[in-house]
């Protein structure tokens, strides 16, 4: 009787655990498609808001200091830091972009579970940007790449790469997001704000 009853037992619970909603289990080592398409979408679009304020485009000097922080919707902060450099003196030319985004405890909430992120040591925006008559040109072809370090509610830290190319249409503030994230081809569409 014992026997019937503990092989029943073990019957319902594997039963339970094949059958659950919820699939992502507590011992988690990967990211959904959803949660890394959501990482994506919000780390290229902080980067890019920070890089195309409309104010950086006129400037006629060799070097444009981009530095701003902002905070991460659930604590913690998202820094993007480093220059355009290059000559636009008459309104016209080309800059190169040289850029660092610094997690530091980032909280974000990707796919309905919560993840705090730090970057490994940073991740890196490179590209050229063209402007023309004092305004950023139409489309830009820009890289962002590095590591991040996730810690989820459940399971232990997750270490994901990036190797991303971001096709932007500076018009409609949007890009096209192609590459890898965290082992996975992404090609995620995202907007960002001005």
């Amino acid at each position: 009787m014992k026997k019937r009853l503990l092989t029943a037992s073990l019957a319902l619970l594997l039963l339970f655990t094949a059958c659950s909603e919820d699939p992502v289990s507590d011992d988690a080592d990967t990211l959904t498609q959803d949660q890394i398409t959501e990482l994506v979408q919000e780390l290229g679009g902080r980067a890019l808001s920070s890089i195309f304020r409309s104010g950086n485009a006129g400037k006629t000097t060799r070097q444009i200091i981009i530095d701003e922080t902002q905070a991460c919707p659930d604590g913690g902060t998202v820094q993007v830091v480093g220059e355009l450099a290059g000559e636009t003196g008459s309104g016209s030319g080309t800059l190169t972009l040289d850029v660092d985004e610094i997690l530091d405890d980032c909280g974000l909430d990707l796919d309905g579970q919560p993840y705090v992120i730090n970057t490994v040591p940073a991740l890196n925006g490179t590209g050229t940007v063209v402007v023309q008559q004092g305004t950023f040109q139409e489309t830009q072809m820009l890289f962002l790449s590095g590591a991040l370090s996730l810690q989820g509610s459940r399971g232990p830290a997750l270490s994901c790469s990036l190797d991303l190319t971001l096709a932007v249409t500076v018009s409609d503030r949007s890009a096209s997001v192609t590459g890898t994230a965290c082992g996975v081809a992404v090609d995620v569409p995202l907007t960002y704000e001005p």
